[in-house]
């Protein structure tokens, strides 16, 4: 019986202990510890349970061995090899050849293994390699001891030599003629571990496999990069179902399921781990940035991520792999863009970094063209059909897959491109006619890319491979192409900037017709131009297809969707803030607003009711009783505060008994009380008076309009984050309910919306 590493310590009569160092989650296996003694083991006591430790990384390897020269053995590695190199290598004096047991060779080649997993030095494989190959040892392969060491060191060789098909040969070898066969005498003999008349070498199962996964997955696939070798996807299939699930196992697990999953690249093994490599190094540069390491160290291993990547691509032999490393790149993409125009530490240490500078204006990342490669692909892929075997060769393995990788894909785009628009608006400084002349071009080309992405597709009508999410995305794209028309047209000449400002902002609330922000800005800006006639030409319309909208009744009474009736309040109120907000006093500014406008008339009421003259037909009980009835509102107006959506409905309730008082004085005087020489009069009190007390109910009627609607904001930052809120799919169903031509926004930017040839421009 062979003599393991605890033979040794009996031998030694010494303590023992065992140490379980941590690597990547997974456990070191048990070695050594011996207390100081005047005697120490050999080398060849412990080489025979070297496979308990050839499967970790390089330095877990070195360490281990520099620690046991000293510890334990009575000598280093190198000597012991160096003493039986010479042994072996010394022509004998008498002429006679020199006979050496089996496992002195075998331990000799095992001892050379070890160097070079401690060095990379490839002599030492060399040398191994050519010590197995000696014909006594050749001679034994049938024994899997034999068969494992000498295919576990040939396939080093054949790594190293870049033989691909030798190296998947040696892996077939091991699986057949190593774990086959101690699996079959394991099942035959029962339990290995505790069956004494089983060889020792037959409880190393867990390590073979250990071993072989290791050999294939980090040293040939990771560090090596050795293509290829895909075939041996079937190994690491039959490994996953053998190893524990935890640890190690857990990791091959995981990739083997990688290997059909909706990333893989037709069941390819080795993009299925490189691309698990980089989601590994995708998080390592995260948590630097986060962790506020240096600038240098984070931008090492940014390029790290995009280098990676780059390989990837170019391993992909489908395009259904290259999308799925599109994506990612292009994910990475919007994350770095996210941090550089959000305010916080991590902007600060990305600004620093040389490779994220702006290179002729353009962001750092334009110049790689990812997104137009990006765009191209979803154009071809959205082209080759829906046939079984036409996805299968694209790498789709079923028809979920393909539509899954497309949504991703869109996304990936639409976040990229809004992610750009908004770093470039970040640097806009409206003081600035330099920075407006950089920013701007390049802000307005990124979102009139995505849009003239998004109209290409969707005007041919409902398509599944368009996500929902990405109308909302249009939303937002036409919402900040409109402020920046709309920012730059008082430098342009004439007109244009202003009617591209329009259409965009008609197009924003064509799409998503509940934010009723956008009502207010198009009436205020069209005001401002003096042209509020477009208003009712292009928004009133609106109201009529919220109202009226079938859609919209179905979905507001779906209650797990919408459990508050939002939508349903929505659709009553939405069309009434239309038809109000070119004339509306609080509803632009919102509820906030509401206490101060409320402030400024009851001031202004309190000053018509100061004055008294033989005239004014204002009695000064009822001068008196109008002031008892302001006390109470404007002691609670005059707090200083945030007020809250209820506080503000409680107060604007408190005037009706203002009104109510005064609308009853004026109904109980006669006609000829009227004063007809006031230009405004129109009741019992002076014109002023009754202008004020007609916008009271006006706030109060906006007010009541306001808080029936959501909380809009909150709203759009739940669709942003879940590109599974049900409004996405509303809001694309109401979109294809009508007819391209039947929306304003495209005829304002002339954009040929002829389904039948799919194409699509801005004139």
């Amino acid at each position: 019986m062979r003599v393991n590493a605890l033979k040794i310590i009996e031998n030694l009569n010494c303590r023992r202990t065992i140490r379980i160092a941590i690597l990547f989650g997974l456990f070191l296996p048990a070695v050594v510890s011996a207390a100081p003694s005047t005697v120490k083991g050999s080398w060849d006591q412990w080489l025979d349970s070297a496979y308990q430790l050839t499967w970790h990384d390089r330095q877990d390897i070195e360490k281990w061995i520099t620690e046991k020269e000293i510890q334990v053995f009575d000598q280093k590695l190198s000597g012991f090899t160096g003493e039986w190199e010479k042994r072996v290598n010394t022509l004998p004096q008498d002429g006679v050849p020199k006979v050496f047991p089996d496992r002195a060779l075998r331990q000799l080649a095992i001892a050379q293994l070890l160097l070079y997993l401690k060095t990379s030095d490839f002599v030492y494989l060399e040398k191994a390699l050519h010590t197995m190959d000696s014909e006594p040892l050749k001679a034994k392969l049938d024994l899997p001891e034999m068969a494992f060491w000498y295919y576990y060191i040939k396939a080093h060789y054949d790594m190293e030599k870049d033989d691909a098909e030798g190296f998947v040969q040696d892996l077939f070898q091991l699986w057949m003629d190593v774990v086959l066969k101690m699996e079959s005498a394991a099942n035959e003999n029962g339990d290995a571990s505790s069956a004494a008349r089983v060889h020792d070498f037959y409880r190393s199962t867990p390590y073979v496999y250990r071993n072989l996964a290791n050999l294939i997955l980090q040293r040939a696939i990771v560090k090596h990069k050795l293509s290829g070798i895909d075939a041996l996807g079937v190994i690491i299939w039959n490994l996953s179902s053998r190893m524990p699930s935890k640890g190690y196992g857990k990791w091959v697990e995981h990739i083997a399921g990688g290997i059909s999953g909706p990333e893989s690249d037709n069941f390819r093994l080795g993009f299925t781990v490189q691309f698990i490599e980089s989601e590994k190094k995708r998080r390592s540069f995260e948590n630097l940035l986060a962790s506020g390491n240096d600038s240098s160290i984070i931008e090492k291993s940014l390029i790290d991520c995009l280098s990676h990547y780059e390989m990837l691509y170019g391993m992909a032999k489908t395009t259904h792999g290259r999308s799925t490393v599109i994506i990612k790149k292009l994910q990475l993409f919007s994350f770095v863009l996210s941090k550089l125009y959000t305010e916080g530490p991590e902007r600060a240490v990305l600004r620093s970094i040389p490779v994220l500078q702006r290179r002729e204006g353009n962001a750092w990342h334009e110049d790689k063209a990812v997104l137009d490669k990006a765009m191209d692909l979803f154009d071809d892929l959205a082209r080759i059909g829906r046939g079984k075997n036409i996805l299968f060769e694209n790498g789709f393995l079923t028809q979920q897959t393909y539509l899954a990788a497309m949504h991703e894909l869109w996304r990936a785009i639409m976040n990229v491109s809004l992610d750009t628009a908004l770093y470039y608006d970040h640097h806009i400084d409206s003081k600035s006619v330099g920075s407006l002349q950089i920013n701007i071009p390049l802000l307005e080309k990124a979102l009139i890319r995505y849009l003239d992405f998004f109209t290409r597709h969707v005007n041919n009508g409902y398509q599944d491979i368009v996500p929902d999410n990405a109308y909302y995305g249009a939303v937002e794209a036409a919402e900040l192409l409109s402020d920046i028309y709309f920012l730059s047209a008082q430098w342009e000449k004439g007109l244009k900037k202003y009617d591209l400002s329009l259409a965009r902002r008609i197009q924003a609330l064509e799409i998503f017709p509940f934010d009723i922000r956008n009502y207010f800005i198009t009436a205020q800006r069209l005001a401002e131009l003096g042209h509020l006639e477009k208003y009712k030409k292009y928004v009133f319309i609106q109201a009529d297809r919220i109202r009226n909208s079938d859609l919209i009744k179905a979905y507001a009474v779906q209650d797990d969707k919408y459990p508050d009736k939002d939508l349903a309040r929505m659709q009553a109120t939405v069309p009434e803030i239309i038809m109000r907000a070119p004339y509306g006093i609080v509803l632009q500014p919102g509820l906030q607003q509401v206490p101060r406008e409320l402030s400024e008339r009851l001031a202004l009421i309190e000053k018509e009711i100061s004055g008294e003259s033989e005239n004014d037909p204002i009695d000064r009980q009822s001068r008196m009783r109008i002031s008892e009835l302001m006390q109470p509102l404007k002691q609670r107006l005059a707090k200083e505060k945030t007020h809250t959506r209820e506080e503000i409905l409680s107060i604007v309730q408190d005037i009706d008994s203002l009104t109510a008082f005064i609308e009853e004085k004026q109904l109980s005087q006669p006609q000829s009380a009227l004063d007809e020489k006031r230009p405004f009069g129109h009741g019992l009190f002076p014109g002023n008076l009754h202008q004020l007390l007609l916008e009271l109910k006006q706030i109060k009627e906006e007010c009541l309009l306001l808080c029936q609607m959501p909380d809009m904001d909150a709203l759009r930052n739940k669709m942003v984050f879940d590109v599974n809120h049900p409004l996405h799919t509303l809001i694309r169903k109401l979109y294809h309910a009508n007819s391209p031509r039947d929306f304003h926004y495209m005829r304002l930017l002339h954009i040929d919306s002829k389904a039948s040839e799919g194409k699509t421009g801005t004139k």
